[in-house]
């Protein structure tokens, strides 16, 4: 095999080692996450150094080839998330009660990690959030603040390490949300896995602006409400109930769309049947990013 011909087996070792990394992340065996993968960006230049090495010598693809899939299964084997659970040691559960609130706006952020939002039925309390972070290097932040009967619920976690060689604190949050009062959401994505269980909620407005990695949407079957979803990089899946009436559009990106026959097209819009003149009706207005966006 010529230089040329070598070399050009850097970038299908890199492929490999990327699609190794989300095939044990699909199959739950490794805990991976994006930044995971860009943690091992000095593999490439390994690889490199080892084409330039190899070079002169007479069998230098056979080695180059050997060497470098010694060093991907190497990276792999020293890689954190394949020797320690991403669930961090430290949980703590915060709340605030719901006595004198009409309604609420809330504000969810997460870096790295994973988010999932529900409903909180029969309780005293606005939220409860149960968080699960590397204490040692991540500030959460709970804050409410009250305006009169509206409340300002402020819910978001700051690291102070990341490098791209280092390990990344990685998140874990559960929040639930009281179903008896109006709520306006806001969630600012970052790298992680997002899921919006939202059908037992008052919900008044969402806006969802995506980060990366894999998002669900389950939005309540009755309006009136806004869902104003900015696309990031990953899957979108929504979910409206049969009985829900909505009007939807998507402008799309990077990506596939795919959006259930039950909406029906309308010039810009997809809607159902019995959207107009609807006093329950839901708007959603979805900007796809770079993936995939599917709506049933």
């Amino acid at each position: 095999m010529d230089e040329d011909g070598r070399r050009r087996l850097v970038w299908p070792l890199l492929l490999i080692l990327a699609g190794v990394l989300l095939l044990l992340d699909q199959l739950g065996v490794l805990a991976f996450t994006w930044r995971s993968l860009w943690r091992l960006w000095p593999v490439v230049l390994v690889l490199v150094g080892l084409d330039i090495l190899l070079s002169h010598t007479r069998r230098g693809a056979l080695l180059f080839l050997l060497a470098g899939t010694a060093v991907i299964a190497l990276a792999l084997a020293l890689l954190p998330e394949m020797r320690t659970s991403r669930t961090p040691a430290t949980a703590q559960l915060y709340s605030y009660p719901a006595a004198g609130i009409e309604s609420a706006e809330v504000s969810i952020e997460v870096g790295v990690g994973e988010l999932a939002i529900s409903a909180l039925p029969d309780s005293a309390n606005l939220y409860e959030a149960r968080v699960w972070y590397d204490k040692a290097h991540t500030q959460v932040i709970a804050e409410v603040e009250r305006e009169g009967d509206v409340a300002e619920v402020r819910l978001t976690s700051k690291h102070d390490r990341w490098t791209p060689v280092g390990a990344t604190p990685v998140d874990r949050w559960e929040v639930r949300l009281s179903t008896g009062l109006p709520i306006s959401l806001r969630v600012n994505g970052g790298i992680n896995r997002t899921r919006l269980d939202l059908r037992a909620l008052l919900l008044e407005e969402l806006d969802l602006n995506l980060g990366v990695g894999e998002v669900e949407v389950l939005l309540p079957s009755r309006g009136p409400y806004t869902a104003s979803i900015d696309g990031g990089v990953g899957a979108l899946k929504l979910e409206l109930p049969a009985d829900a009436r909505a009007r939807l559009r998507v402008e799309e990106g990077l990506g596939a769309v795919h959006v259930d026959s039950r909406f029906q097209p309308s010039g810009r819009y997809y809607v159902t049947e019995g959207y107009e003149p609807a006093e329950d009706a839901i708007e959603v207005d979805i900007k796809g990013g770079v993936g995939s966006v599917t709506v049933r």
